[in-house]
């Protein structure tokens, strides 16, 4: 009996006394900069939000800047394990996640609030779950739309038959082109000295890109046009989660799904506004909404796209209609809040 004891009091020495477990530390992989205001302003937040209420159960480290992975193929880097927490681009994953695509649609719900929310709430209900089924989905965003930014006055959609617009992508080239003008296909890093010598006359793009490329230095008319969008997720590998303590799974949880779609949107929101209000206090700057004449007649010319995004897009009517209701439901929340 005393050997047993005295073997047990060793043991009990040897190990020392109990301490708590080490957190488990994840890596959040960011293409983007480390100091841009998606960072900053969301993402960094995020993680001491979920950090703290974890309580030493779960860490995250920030990889930015393309050090696991470029926008194009973070995604992959997700499902290969590489990074157990992704933020990326829905635009650079083309044609994998269509009916999650009806937020970038022309004309469809101005707050980017309200599109990362209402995207959350469809999966989140069920009707666009069958495309994530590879990823455990933290969170949705959805960028501001671009708006046409013009050398030369645009008063009205007959303004732009003829005029030269820099694009970014087919949809926003279709558009463009349905409004009478010439799409000319090139990289935002290209616009600003094609504007500058005239070999376009304006480009399409949300009032950040205007601030972050300096646009406005040589683009001084402004049509507040919601033509196209881009949209991102925060994904998580799903082997990476089911080895969560329960800890760790429910301070992710918490600060995750609506709670964090909501925080992504009023930052682009926020930022939107921020990079509006800046051009709007510069001299010379002339900035107009869509005539109200003729906002159907704008409506019309971007609605084959939409129509082109239903047939092509897996139950797509569905999906749409789904959207705009949430959409309203957010507005009429918004409103009764105030």
């Amino acid at each position: 009996m005393r050997i047993a004891l005295a073997a047990a009091a060793l043991v009990a020495l040897a190990c020392g006394p109990a301490k708590a477990e080490d957190p488990v530390s994840l890596k959040l992989a960011y293409p983007g900069a480390p100091n841009s205001t998606v960072n900053t302003l969301a993402l960094a937040p995020w993680m001491k939000q979920v950090e703290q209420d974890g309580q030493g159960a779960i860490e995250i480290k920030l990889f930015a800047g393309g050090t696991i992975g470029t926008y194009r193929n973070i995604y992959d880097r997700l499902l290969n394990g590489v990074t157990d927490i992704a933020y990326g681009l829905f635009g650079e994953l083309a044609g994998q996640f269509p009916k999650s695509d009806v937020v970038t649609l022309p004309f469809e719900g101005n707050s980017s609030y309200a599109s990362a929310l209402a995207l959350w709430r469809l999966y989140d209900k069920g009707i666009t779950a069958d495309e994530f089924g590879k990823v455990k989905v933290l969170g949705f965003g959805r960028y501001p739309y671009g708006n046409i930014h013009a050398r030369r006055p645009v008063n009205g959609i007959a303004d732009l038959k003829g005029m030269k617009m820099g694009a970014f992508s087919r949809v926003v080239g279709q558009i463009i082109e349905n409004f009478g003008a010439t799409p000319v296909s090139m990289p935002v890093t290209e616009v600003y000295q094609s504007l500058q010598r005239g070999l376009v006359d304006g480009t399409v793009v949300a009032w950040t890109g205007v601030d972050t490329y300096k646009y406005y230095e040589v683009a001084k008319y402004h049509v507040e046009a919601p033509i196209s969008a881009n949209s991102s997720f925060v994904f998580m590998n799903k082997d990476a989660y089911a080895k969560l303590s329960g800890k760790a799974k429910s301070a992710l949880d918490r600060h995750s799904g609506e709670p964090f779609a909501k925080a992504l949107g009023k930052m682009f929101d926020d930022s939107e506004d921020e990079a509006r209000e800046k051009v709007r206090a510069m001299p010379d700057h002339v900035i107009k909404q869509v005539p109200a004449a003729e906002l159907a007649q704008w409506k019309a010319r971007a609605q084959p796209v939409i129509d082109e995004w239903i047939k092509t897009t897996p139950d797509g009517a569905r999906v749409l209609a789904a959207y705009r209701a949430e959409i309203e439901n957010i507005r009429a929340e918004q409103k009764a809040k105030r």
